[in-house]
This record gives C-alpha cells, structure tokens and sequence, in this order.
C-alpha cells in the first residue's frame, strides 16, 4: 500500500521535514463549522483545489486508510521509519481518523526518537486515553474553537487570536515555521496562538 508523504510547504518549510495528511473533512469532527464551509484547504488558494494530484494523493490515503485501517497503519509506520528526517507533520489537511490510528502515531513517535512530530487536531475524545504514552517526541495540539468547549488539562492547544479566552503566555504564531525555530513542535510550548485571516473562513486551522 503506498504512503505519500509531502515534503513539506511555504509555510511550515522545505528542509528536513515530510508532512502527512488526509482529504478535508472526512475524518474530521463534524461538531466544528469549520466542516460545514469553511475549512481552509478547500479555499481557492490551497494545494488541494490548485493541484489535481495533490488531492488525488490525500484522497486515495483517505479511501485506503477505510478500506483497510490495519493495513495502512503498518504501510505507514514503515514508510516514516524508512524515510526519517528532522521534523514531521501531521494532518496539513484532515484529522485523525480513529483509535488505531493514534496508536499507530504514538509508536511511530516512539520507534522514531530522532525524529520531532506534531499535529493538529480537534479529535479530543481520540488523544485524551493516550494523555500517558505519548512520548516527549509527539505533539498532539488540540485545536480550540472560539464559543466550544475544550480539555483544558490537556499539555498543548492552539487557539485563534480572537478567542477571548487565549492564555496570556501563549506564542503568538509568526507564519513561517523556520524562521521561528518551529516553536509548535516544541513540547514545552503549551499555547500557541495563530492569526486570523478573514479571508479563511470564521476560524483558521494551522
């Protein structure tokens, strides 16, 4: 089964760094509006709508990963391990789609200790069993949405700045991963806050 993993983008660099992701919406909560419209990868300005084999790549990684979950989790864990760099990311677009997948991200981190992963997500019933084994290579940021409620025990979070409810001490994104040091996947950053952009939709996912 084949595992396509990006080297990375514009944003979060080009160097030392493969990303991975899903298509948009699918796995998702379907709680968040951002499901409903106004998801950002299916903006006019994203790979996903530009590039047709961009989103055939995340499309078939979608459908593979439903047609055979196991299977899949085995294809990528050898995939990440075969092709190890500095940084990885996870879910540029789309979300984690169940237990076995966590699973299979947290031992990924763990026979993989070189290597600095992080992802996004607002599967906050998924992540939380797992509070104990994720190891101190994995970031697990779980995305708020202004007006909903979060784990507020959980280590990390990314908010929008304009939630009222942002932490003082939060680091506020610069928009460029590199020249920044790559702050999210620092795990002893807790908050990160990142712009809004009306032009995204009524929330903005990193």
């Amino acid at each position: 089964m084949k595992i396509s993993l990006s080297v990375g983008n514009g944003k979060i660099g080009m160097r030392n760094i493969k990303a991975f992701s899903f298509s948009p919406i699918i796995f998702c909560d379907k709680r968040f509006p951002c499901t409903k419209g106004d998801c950002y990868i299916l903006h006019r300005g994203s790979s996903y709508v530009n590039f047709p084999n961009v989103r055939e790549c995340w499309d078939r990684q979608s459908q593979n990963y439903i047609q055979d979950p196991e299977r899949f989790c085995k294809a990528f864990l050898e995939e990440v391990s075969r092709k190890r760099v500095e940084f990885f990311r996870y879910f540029v677009s789309g979300d984690c789609p169940d237990f076995l997948f966590a699973e299979t991200m947290v031992r990924t981190a763990r026979e993989n200790p070189n290597m600095k992963f992080l992802a996004f997500t607002k599967k906050y019933d998924i992540f939380l069993p797992f509070r104990k084994e994720i190891p101190e290579n994995l970031v697990v940021r779980f995305s708020v949405w202004s007006g909903m409620d979060y784990p507020e025990s959980w280590n990390w979070h990314s908010w929008i700045s304009i939630d009222s409810r942002i932490p003082k001490n939060g680091f506020r994104c610069r928009e460029k991963c590199e020249p920044c040091g790559r702050v999210c996947w620092n795990p002893k950053v807790h908050n990160i806050i990142l712009p809004f952009k009306k032009d995204e939709g009524k929330e903005r996912k990193k």
